[in-house]
Parts: C-alpha cells; structure tokens; sequence
C-alpha cells in the first residue's frame, strides 16, 4: 500500500531522527500485528454459517508482505541517527543493544538503541504473533544476516527490561520472558546461532555481568535466569563455562 512504498522510500533515502523512526517501527509493527491476527482468524474459521463480522470482506495479508514488513522494520532500526550520544527519554541513559562475539570482539547489534529502547516499541513487538519464527524465516530461508543484529539487539535490550522490572508480575512480564527463551529455543535461530560456541559464550558472559541476584530476588525472575543458563549449558558445556569465567572476571 501507499504507507509501505513512502516508508521504504524514506528508509532508502534519508537517515531519520529518532522520534520519526520510532513513530514508523511502532506503526508497521502495530500493522504486523493486526494482519498476523486476521490471517489467523481466517485460518480457524471453518464455518460458512458465521454471522458477518466487520472483517468481513477485508483480504488477508500474504505472509510475504508481513515478511518484507519486518525488513523495513529491521532497516529502520539499524539507522544510527547522527547524534550518536542521544539520551534516552524514558532513563535518561546512554543506551547500547550489543553483544561482544568471539576472540575478534565482533560487535552485533545497534550502538544507538533508544528505539527498541522504547516501552511502546516492546509492546508492539510482543504483539506479533511468532515473531522469533518470522525471524528465523528471513535469516535462514532468506538469507537475511541483518536479523543477527535485530536478535541480539532485542535479547540485550529484553533482558535489561527484564531487570529494570525485576519484582513485578504479570502478562506483560511473563509474555517478554517467553520472547526471550524463544529467541534461544527457536530451532532454525538456534542452530544458526546458539549451536555456535562463541555466541553461547558471549551471551552467558553477558546475562551474568548483567544481574542483580540477592536473597530477596523473586521466585519467577530466578527461575527465568536459571532456565535461560540451563539452556545455554545443554547446548555446549564448554562454552557455557568459559562464558561463566568471563562473566565472573567482569563482574
């Protein structure tokens, strides 16, 4: 549609601040959403005898649209704003969404991370259905690398939600603690990444630096921290434990 040409024009032709950019990730994600639900409405409803709805007549979106969505969204979010030191308005930090890989110290994901940053984002994304499936899709079916980046971005800036919310409950806690261990469990994503001994490393590295445990923690946040190292460990023992080494020497 129109919205979608003049976002890819833009995405091809400038590089936007941050608050445009924001505004055009939550609106296409927010449109993923809503046309992954009607694909799955229309997917379930067998029966020629339900009353008309207000849907009625509206064509589903083809996968492949949704797909070349989330590659202008991907696009969108690697485009670092020329203010590379912007603040974030909602913590009033300098925000980093990456992940330090391998003995090179190869960096994946976004330096400049105030959109993905964003509570409203996370809540967007969180409402597309499969989302970490749709991603394994466009990096391993499609050649896509540039959904490496997206997906450590989102783990990073996930699991720093995740401890900024430490204590609280709820849908919302409890759906982004299932999107992270997606991310990990997610097969396709899994063996293009975590199978790998460096990226496991790193990230066991990264999630130890980057806890808070104490005799207070509550019982859902440690068993999410415990999950995600037992996870890692079945993947490959030695790696999980050089990971362990790293993170303890950095803490």
């Amino acid at each position: 549609n129109w919205g979608y040409i003049l976002a890819s024009t833009i995405v091809e032709t400038s590089c936007l601040a941050d608050e445009p950019r924001k505004g055009l990730v939550l609106s296409i994600l927010q449109g993923i959403s809503q046309a992954g639900k009607k694909g799955n409405e229309d997917h379930d409803d067998d029966n020629d005898d339900v009353l008309p709805n207000n849907n009625q007549g509206i064509k589903p979106v083809p996968n492949e649209t949704i797909q070349n969505a989330l590659i202008l969204v991907i696009s969108l979010l690697q485009q670092q704003p020329p203010i590379m030191d912007s603040f974030n308005e909602e913590n009033d930090s300098k925000v980093s969404c990456q992940l330090t890989v391998g003995s090179d110290k190869a960096m994946y994901g976004y330096p400049n991370s105030s959109c993905i940053d964003s509570k409203h984002v996370w809540q967007a994304l969180l409402g597309v259905d499969g989302l970490a499936t749709r991603l394994a899709s466009l990096l391993v079916d499609d050649g896509f690398v540039d959904v490496i980046h997206l997906v450590t971005s989102l783990w990073v800036a996930g699991w720093h939600r995740m401890e900024k919310n430490r204590g609280k409950s709820g849908h919302k806690h409890e759906a982004l603690a299932t999107f992270l261990m997606d991310l990990i469990n997610e097969p396709r994503l899994s063996s293009y990444l975590w199978s790998k001994a460096e990226w496991i490393e790193a990230l066991v590295a990264f999630v130890l630096t980057n806890s808070k445990i104490d005799d207070n923690d509550d019982e859902g946040r440690s068993k999410f921290l415990k999950d995600v190292l037992q996870t890692l460990r079945r993947k490959s023992i030695t790696a999980y434990e050089r990971g362990i080494t790293q993170g303890l020497l950095r803490s």
